[in-house]
């Protein structure tokens, strides 16, 4: 019955290829990670330094809702460009003396 299933959702063709280890093994449709909602929300929480800025662990971030998150990292990002500004500004008045 799976193999039916796996064959007409194209995950892996049973008919064409029969193999005995079939059941068993990674297919590329069975990849949940891959450009997931999940894998966007690591990246952001590593690149970002959540951590850091906030006190979260990542199983803390990752628990908080949807629009909570992206408050978090907007102010994040607003405060890292207001942070770099800052520095330019100061090199800038440095290398004018």
């Amino acid at each position: 019955m799976s193999d039916m299933y796996e064959t007409r959702a194209n995950i892996y063709n049973h008919i064409a290829d029969p193999h005995s280890l079939d059941s068993v093994l990674l297919h590329g449709a069975d990849d949940f990670i891959t450009d997931s909602t999940l894998e966007k929300l690591i990246r952001t929480f590593k690149e970002e330094d959540i951590y850091d800025h906030f006190g979260l662990n990542l199983l803390e971030f990752l628990s908080l809702p949807c629009d909570v998150l992206e408050f978090i990292v907007d102010l994040n990002r607003k405060d890292r460009e207001k942070d770099a500004k800052a520095v330019e500004k100061r090199l800038r008045k440095d290398l004018d003396l």
